[in-house]
């Protein structure tokens, strides 16, 4: 606990940030009474926590951990800030007409996971570079990019529960 607070006081800065957005999307969403997103505000909160409760463990850069609060804000928004008649994770970044059908080639969705996972699996490698050397280079470079597909995995996972718990949802 000692050294959870003191990464809390470390990052007091970090934390007024993800607090900023944390607070009114918490309010936001029991507002709209959006079991969904308050589902994801639990499991954000649950890895902030685990996050900082680690870092003195894996000694992530503080950049490294600004990106994740970022990219948690991100996520947030996509399911909350309007665009036109949806919300961001609706909108169509680079949409493409083939003739008679609508093909979308990338959505605000796609860019926000490709961000977050691209830098869990940074992450994932910042952490795991303790353990490098000339020989298993590679391996390691390799691991941290499993890795960061199987947190992709472990959402696509949350995501799929929140469809059972709140059917309907987005």
């Amino acid at each position: 606990m000692k050294n959870f607070v003191q990464s809390l006081k470390d990052y007091k800065w970090l934390v007024v940030f993800t607090l900023a957005y944390l607070i009114p999307f918490t309010a936001y969403f029991l507002s709209q009474d959006n079991g969904e997103f308050i589902w994801y505000i639990v499991v954000v909160i649950l890895l902030i926590a685990l996050v900082i409760g680690t870092l003195p463990k894996s000694q992530l850069s503080r950049g490294v951990v600004w990106g994740l609060s970022v990219w948690a804000l991100l996520h947030l928004a996509g399911g909350s800030v309007r665009v036109g008649e949806t919300v961001l994770y609706g909108l169509q970044l680079i949409p493409l007409y083939n003739g008679g059908g609508e093909m979308i080639l990338l959505k605000y969705d796609q860019v926000v996971h490709a961000f977050g996972f691209g830098l869990s699996a940074f992450a994932m490698l910042h952490f795991l570079r303790r353990y490098e050397s000339d020989k298993n280079k590679i391996g390691v470079y390799i691991i941290a990019a499993l890795s960061g597909m199987g947190l992709g995995v472990i959402n696509e996972i949350v995501e799929f529960i929140a469809t059972l718990l709140f059917p309907g949802n987005g």
